[in-house]
């Protein structure tokens, strides 16, 4: 089968769902073409060749950078199709704001084979568009990462940024403030992070090295060390929240407020966060909530796949 996503970027979310998707099925043969969306000709002979296509997770089905991310992976799934390839799109997160991107998922996906999504306004969304989708999570819930009770106030505050320095600024004016005897440690996710990681780091921890995090080990010895994470990649946040690690997050994408919002997580947002921050570190997230709901869902995908052989 191919694994269809933003692989090969070097992005830590992505390439933790793809390598969850692939232990999961250790006995199939699963094809990747790394950053697919430059190579559409080559696309379609990896769709040929394969008997299925499968979208592990993610959001790729978002305009919010551009609709030509929609474009292209509707044409992935018409392509598969067309040559009369199962198409199953697991745990999705459906972020789309143009009518034409909403026209062409409402077309296009009807004939996938299933679909599950991984948060409820996309559940809703999919619904209202005349399309069968099994509620889900984000497979990244099945990542288990240990942690020991974090320290208060915060010794270590951990920093994963991305978006814009100007928001980041802001944050970073008043953390210090509250707790000024703490020691920072920053790491990026994806190398197109590095740059605001590196003004960071200049800005309030005299330019020391930054940490790269793009496999689940070096998340979780991150997290391990860090009393304290404010974030803005959805993955890291995500991550923080399953192991119990209070975090601030930095809404730079709508998947970020989302997650929150349907996690009763508000006040972890960096513009809403209270003023007592010792409140972040109460944990009212069940990570086995969500696991147990993407089990499920998975386990149906799995029925319908070996259905077809």
């Amino acid at each position: 089968m191919l694994a269809a996503g933003y692989f090969g970027y070097g992005n830590f979310g992505d390439e933790l769902i793809l390598d969850i998707f692939r232990q999961r099925l250790k006995n199939f043969e699963i094809a990747v073409l790394p950053k697919m969306a430059k190579h559409p000709a080559k696309t379609l002979f990896y769709i040929l060749s394969s008997d299925a296509v499968v979208f592990p997770g993610g959001s790729v089905f978002q305009d919010e950078t551009s609709i030509g991310n929609v474009l292209f992976w509707c044409y992935v799934v018409l392509a598969a199709r067309i040559s009369g390839k199962p198409v199953f799109l697991l745990d999705q997160g459906f972020e789309l704001k143009k009518k034409l991107s909403v026209f062409l998922v409402k077309t296009i996906l009807k004939n996938a084979s299933m679909i599950s999504t991984r948060d409820k306004s996309s559940l809703k969304l999919l619904r209202k568009l005349g399309l069968n989708p099994v509620e889900s999570a984000d497979a990244a819930f099945r990542a288990e990462i240990p942690r020991e009770k974090p320290n208060y106030p915060p010794k270590k505050i951990g920093i994963i940024p991305r978006g814009n320095f100007a928001q980041w600024e802001k944050i970073l004016s008043k953390i210090p403030k509250k707790f000024p005897g703490s020691d920072f440690e920053i790491a990026a996710v994806s190398p197109q992070d590095k740059k605001i990681a590196e003004k960071i780091s200049k800005k309030i921890s005299n330019g020391e090295k930054i940490k790269k995090i793009r496999r689940l080990d070096e998340m979780s010895r991150f997290l391990k060390n860090t009393d304290l994470l404010i974030a803005a990649p959805f993955h890291a946040v995500l991550c923080a929240a399953a192991s119990g690690t209070p975090f601030i997050a930095v809404g730079y994408s709508a998947k970020i407020e989302k997650f929150l919002a349907e996690t009763g997580l508000e006040n972890r947002l960096a513009e809403r966060m209270p003023e007592d921050l010792k409140l972040l570190y109460k944990k009212p997230l069940n990570p086995n909530f969500y696991r147990m709901l993407e089990e499920s869902s998975f386990q149906i995908f799995l029925n319908l796949l070996q259905n077809r052989k």
